[in-house]
């Protein structure tokens, strides 16, 4: 399949502590939740990441060990995370405590195999930057980056095309602002900072990036109880919301359960072929 259009920013939300609450929107958009959290402070990593209670998918974390040590950790949950939860869920950070704060972003149209790169700055001391390096990104890709420190201020200027998604709530005693959006063309080896309005004590920084969901190869044809009309022979889907019952067709087709059974009572369907 050739790659469809850029993924789509929805929304976030934030809040300090382990948990917020975010629309996660409906089933087989290619949903794709990023959880970021961070915390200035002490020596626990988290165990996990939740949406709607179900488990997601560790990233990466950046661990910035000087002085009081700063930490950011990633997470994701996409479509076989998700399963049939839709609109406002819980998401929850496992393992962390007051002094996180835990900030969640909703795509819709991304690749459901996960990042194509990810990378981290942990190193960052006593500088208005944090800086990413080395991340490449496929054509109409999505970028999601964070930045975090123990100190004050904001983040004012991130790297093209980046657009500031969330820039608090705050961990105890630090900063914490996350970014994103789309690459138009095929990138290697890029840079992305983020550059904050004070001088920071120690910052942490995370970018990963996601391809676009490939573009369908199915043509919608007809809705519930019309005729599905083709020429020579195709395979056809009866169904809705990713659920789906497959036959195979000659010169078209009813669009009906007497043909191809229910495959989600209740709802109206429709059927698309190739």
């Amino acid at each position: 399949d050739a790659a469809s259009s850029a993924p789509v920013y929805v929304r976030s939300n934030s809040s300090t502590g382990t948990s917020t609450t975010l629309d996660i929107g409906s089933v087989g958009t290619n949903r794709l939740v990023v959880i970021i959290a961070s915390r200035e402070g002490g020596s626990t990593n988290l165990t996990g990441a939740q949406v709607d209670g179900k488990a997601c998918i560790f990233v990466t974390r950046a661990v910035n060990p000087d002085g009081a040590v700063n930490r950011t950790e990633m997470w994701y949950c996409d479509e076989d995370n998700l399963g049939s939860s839709t609109s406002s869920v819980n998401v929850a950070i496992q393992g962390g405590s007051a002094s996180w704060a835990t900030h969640a972003h909703l795509y819709t149209g991304a690749a459901q195999s996960g990042p194509i790169d990810a990378g981290v700055d942990q190193t960052s001391v006593s500088s208005t930057t944090i800086n990413v390096s080395g991340i490449d990104v496929p054509v109409n890709g999505l970028v999601v980056m964070s930045a975090a420190n123990g100190q004050s201020g904001t983040y004012n200027t991130w790297t093209s095309p980046l657009t500031e998604r969330t820039d608090g709530p705050n961990p105890n005693s630090a900063v914490l602002a996350t970014a994103s959006d789309i690459e138009t063309s095929a990138i290697t080896n890029k840079t992305y900072t983020a550059t904050g309005s004070v001088v920071n004590n120690r910052g942490t920084g995370i970018v990963a990036s996601w391809a676009p969901a490939a573009a369908s190869s199915w043509t919608y044809c007809a809705d519930e109880n019309q005729f599905c009309s083709f020429s020579g022979t195709k395979q056809v889907r009866y169904g809705a919301n990713s659920t789906y019952f497959y036959q195979s067709f000659t010169d078209g087709t009813s669009c009906s359960n007497s043909v191809f059974g229910d495959p989600l009572f209740g709802v109206l369907k429709h059927c698309d072929y190739q």
